[in-house]
């Protein structure tokens, strides 16, 4: 099984990646790996990293 990382840091980056983690949750034989970093974890900018867990992608890591 392949493993592939995703590193996103902004909102409006996340928004662009969207439909790729999709793609990659969606393979059987790719596990994914999403890194949150940057602004995702500021509560200032909102602590987006619980809009990327209700839409249903687990963070395996978080970044400062």
């Amino acid at each position: 099984m392949k493993r592939i990382a995703v590193v996103t840091g902004t909102r409006a980056e996340y928004g662009i990646l969207l439909p790729v983690l999709r793609a990659i949750q969606a393979r059987k034989e790719l596990t994914l790996l999403v890194v949150a970093t940057g602004m995702h974890l500021c509560s200032e900018f909102g602590h987006t990293v619980d809009e990327i867990e209700k839409d249903g992608f687990e963070i395996s890591a978080r970044w400062r």
